[in-house]
C-alpha cells in the first residue's frame, strides 16, 4: 500500500474493497441467522494481480 501511494497508483487495500468485503461478511451472517438470501448491493473492481516474483520495491 505504501509503495502504491509513493508511486501514485491505486493500492489493493482501498476503502471500497474493505466496504464490499464487510457487506459480504454481514450478508453471510444475516443469511445464516435469518435463513434467507441477503442481496449484496455494493460492487468493486478487482484489484490488479501482483506479478509473480514481484519484489516490494519494484511493484
Amino acid at each position: 500500500m505504501a509503495r502504491a501511494i509513493e508511486t501514485n497508483r491505486p493500492h489493493r487495500a482501498s476503502g471500497r474493497v474493505a466496504f464490499h468485503i464487510l457487506e459480504i461478511m454481514d450478508a453471510i451472517t444475516r443469511a445464516s441467522r435469518e435463513h434467507r438470501v441477503i442481496d449484496v448491493d455494493s460492487t468493486v473492481d478487482r484489484p490488479d494481480v501482483v506479478p509473480f516474483g514481484a519484489a516490494p520495491d519494484t511493484w
